[in-house]
């Protein structure tokens, strides 16, 4: 298990947006963080379609979150930036002479709900305390 880029800059986007007193285009967030803004861009339109952040026009219009730093956890941000999120292989036939896969799967199972358990326990609140 990997998570891309993206998903570690909408992580750090939201953070910069919980920590701004106001709202940001996308040309600030690209130059506080670095990151071309087509690509800002193109992961602000996941977050707003997931609802975790609201678009204003005009201008003075920018990005703000859509709902409380502590209300946004790491969790929503991999299920808004992820197509998959599994630790294991996934489905597998079974095969009853190989009876170590069902503990191997029964393993990754287990694995894979830790870490989501873990990632809705972070907020970003959490992250911009240093509560991790």
């Amino acid at each position: 298990m990997q998570l891309t880029s993206t998903t570690d800059e909408a992580i750090q986007i939201l953070c910069l947006l919980a920590g701004s007193a106001q709202l940001m285009n996308a040309d600030s967030v690209s130059r506080e963080l670095g990151v071309p803004v087509p690509y800002v861009r193109k992961i602000m339109c996941g977050l707003k379609r997931s609802q975790l952040v609201d678009s204003r026009m005009g201008a003075n219009g920018g990005y703000v979150l859509a709902r409380s730093p502590e209300d946004i956890t790491m969790l929503d941000v991999v299920s808004a930036t992820e197509t998959t999120f599994n630790v294991g292989r996934g489905k597998r036939q079974t095969n009853d002479s190989l009876p170590y896969l069902r503990a191997l799967d029964r393993a990754y199972q287990t694995l894979q709900e830790s870490v989501e358990e873990y990632m809705d326990s972070v907020s970003i609140q959490d992250i911009l305390d240093g509560n991790v």
